[in-house]
């Protein structure tokens, strides 16, 4: 008797343990940023956890929606080299119940030199996708205020015109 017992309690617990089971959220954003490399669009979007999830890219003006920011980056992925992010560094934080991941990325780029990632993702059916992504250009203390002059002179610039 003791020995069945142990059995179905060794069946539920295996059974429990083979659940269908996604990436964990560091394999998400890792396959996420080499989809982006290998300018795979479909898998690229896939990673997002809805079309109304947002994604800001460094320009003021970049606040997509998925769907947007399709749309705005397809042209990258049709001329089959989107951007390359390359993560070195990753801070991942959850909610007690596991179902919200809080992350900060630092980026190295060719083209934009180093940025920072942070963002959330939600676990669904055992998926974590991605439902926010902002990403912001790193610029070291010294630079802001010659930064902040030029921006500032971009938005009389714009203003007289």
């Amino acid at each position: 008797m003791i020995n069945r017992i142990f059995i179905f309690f060794a069946i539920v617990l295996l059974a429990g343990c083979r659940g269908e089971s996604g990436p964990p959220p560091e394999e998400v954003l890792n396959n996420w940023h080499l989809a982006a490399s290998q300018a795979n669009e479909e898998k690229y979007f896939s990673y997002f956890y809805s079309d109304s999830s947002i994604f800001m890219g460094t320009d003021q003006t970049e606040r997509w929606t998925a769907i947007e920011f399709r749309k705005w980056s397809s042209p990258f992925f049709e001329r089959g080299s989107a951007w390359d992010f390359k993560p070195y560094a990753r801070s991942l934080r959850y909610n007690p119940e596991k179902t919200v991941c809080w992350f900060e990325e630092e980026i190295d780029t060719d083209h934009l030199g180093p940025l920072r990632g942070t963002g959330v993702l939600l676990k669904s059916d055992n998926v974590w996708k991605i439902d926010q992504y902002i990403l912001s250009i790193a610029v070291p203390n010294q630079l802001v205020n010659n930064l902040v002059t030029q921006i500032d002179s971009l938005k009389t610039l714009s203003d007289e015109n």
